[in-house]
């Protein structure tokens, strides 16, 4: 798939999910920018290689997001996730139990 079919396609995808997700959420649920994207792409991926943990991945992804929907307004993605890249800087994975 070409770049910019993968991006129609993101786009289609996230603007779907988005009204979808609106009538749980009680209000519309904004698909997040090109920016935004691969802001969380790239905490994602830091998330994987430094936990080791694939599957942390979106569960980081659905902190942010759990973070975000508390805040609101308030809420800078891009400042959580140089907060996170950052501790995933200095990340040591804890020795196995036993």
């Amino acid at each position: 798939m070409e770049t910019s079919d993968a991006a129609a396609v993101e786009r289609e995808w996230l603007e779907a999910v988005g009204k979808r997700l609106a009538d749980q959420a009680g209000s519309a649920v904004t698909p997040p920018t090109d920016a935004d994207v691969r802001a969380l792409l790239r905490v994602t991926k830091i998330t994987a290689d430094v936990t080791g943990v694939r599957y942390l991945a979106p569960l980081t992804a659905y902190l942010l997001g759990v973070a975000a929907g508390r805040a609101g307004d308030g809420f800078e993605l891009r400042a959580a996730v140089e907060e996170i890249s950052r501790m995933a800087e200095g990340w040591s994975s804890p020795p196995p139990a036993g």
